[in-house]
């Protein structure tokens, strides 16, 4: 069984992965922009 460590290491970047999608692409980027974190939980990030 692989590790989390292992399968981050595996990993592509999310800008990669977005560019090699074939179908809701757009729908993705458009959730992406409009998405906002609440200031109260900000902190978490």
């Amino acid at each position: 069984m692989a590790t989390l460590e292992k399968w981050f290491e595996q990993a592509i970047p999310a800008e990669d992965f977005v560019a090699s999608m074939q179908t809701h692409r757009e729908n993705l980027q458009s959730i992406y922009q409009q998405f906002r974190v609440p200031e109260e939980d900000r902190a978490f990030f």
